[in-house]
């Protein structure tokens, strides 16, 4: 989350709706941009249920209020459609590694596309004497169906030239001179065009990894039923180096989205735990070492602390006004535990 947050009203207003402290609020919005970063890129992660996101945000009150919170607030904006709700203004707050990750898949997108668009044979316009002034020719028309066109075969009976020209056209666009002798190299290596375009896609999805001589050394080399990932040289040192950057970055976003989800799970902790003391805390003052050992129960670990540090001890204190919220009621316990009371006496 961007530091002008601490300072914008919306914040503030987040806050109000769910009556929790201002770092609390902050926390939940730095874990929905982290939840976005991990499970939904583009923003929408009204793709998931309210509970999912209040569960992973740590939320302990009703899912919907938190939901409704944060739309009223400024942080979502609800949607029609499938995404119901998305991330507020999302394109222009959206992390530099999440942009670049999406930018890389639109060009992908769009190379395969240029590429599908290419691979579809053109329809020829069809003009007849009416479009050029002339009478229609009177004579009956041919019933018979045309036969389907004969695809051009190379001169081996393979496959169609049609493929190889298109993959031929590929490789110069990506930068290689000599791309009709890496093409007759692979088809002398019995390689299909298929597996020409798959290299091709890997080189075209590392952008800068390698110069074009490499894609001509792969594409000579290739035999069929390779990998397109296999055998490539050491990529560029820059290359590396970004690659390595966008790595360290996104550790580190991980890092702080599970360090900002403990503090969020702390926060949330303690203010049940003071919700807990303000309602049941004077009855807990009232009850007797007996009462309290009645209603550990037969936790062993719990009574031995008991015994040792006494009631206050934060997780004997905190299992008790639990058990008090929960309308446990205090017995009596039976002969069959011992316990020192005036050891506990003095912890307490």
């Amino acid at each position: 989350m961007k530091h002008q947050a601490w300072q914008h009203p919306k914040l503030t207003r987040l806050s109000g709706h769910l009556e929790i402290p201002r770092y609390a609020a902050a926390g939940l919005v730095e874990g929905l941009v982290s939840f976005a970063c991990h499970f939904a890129e583009d923003g929408g992660v009204g793709k998931y249920e309210n509970s999912e996101l209040a569960k992973w945000l740590g939320w302990q009150g009703a899912p919907d209020d938190l939901v409704d919170s944060l739309v009223k607030s400024g942080w979502l904006d609800s949607v029609e459609g499938d995404q119901r709700l998305v991330i507020h203004d999302w394109s222009d707050h959206m992390p530099d590694f999440i942009r670049k990750r999406l930018a890389r898949a639109s060009q992908k997108k769009d190379a395969k596309s240029q590429s599908d668009r290419r691979r579809q044979p053109s329809s020829a316009v069809v003009r007849t004497t009416a479009d050029n002034g002339c009478l229609p020719n009177q004579s009956k028309p041919n019933e018979t169906p045309p036969f389907p066109p004969r695809p051009q075969k190379d001169e081996e009976g393979g496959l169609e030239l049609e493929s190889w020209v298109s993959v031929e056209d590929r490789l110069g666009r990506c930068g290689v001179t000599l791309a009709s002798n890496a093409v007759i190299t692979a088809k002398g290596n019995g390689v299909d065009p298929l597996a020409v375009s798959a290299l091709i896609d890997h080189f075209e999805g590392h952008p800068g990894a390698w110069k074009a001589g490499a894609l001509y050394s792969q594409v000579c080399k290739a035999i069929p039923g390779s990998s397109p990932e296999q055998h490539w040289p050491a990529p560029a040192k820059a290359y590396s180096s970004q690659q390595n950057s966008e790595r360290l970055y996104d550790e580190m976003e991980s890092r702080r989205a599970r360090v900002s989800e403990f503090h969020a799970e702390r926060q949330a902790d303690q203010v049940k735990m003071e919700e807990l003391e303000s309602r049941y805390g004077e009855q807990f003052d009232n009850l007797t070492d007996e009462e309290c050992l009645a209603m550990i129960g037969d936790n062993s670990t719990l009574q031995r602390r008991f015994s040792k540090e006494g009631r206050n001890l934060p997780t004997i204190r905190r299992h008790l006004l639990e058990a008090i919220a929960s309308g446990d009621p205090p017995t009596p316990l039976a002969n069959s535990v011992e316990v020192d009371h005036d050891c506990a006496r003095k912890g307490a």
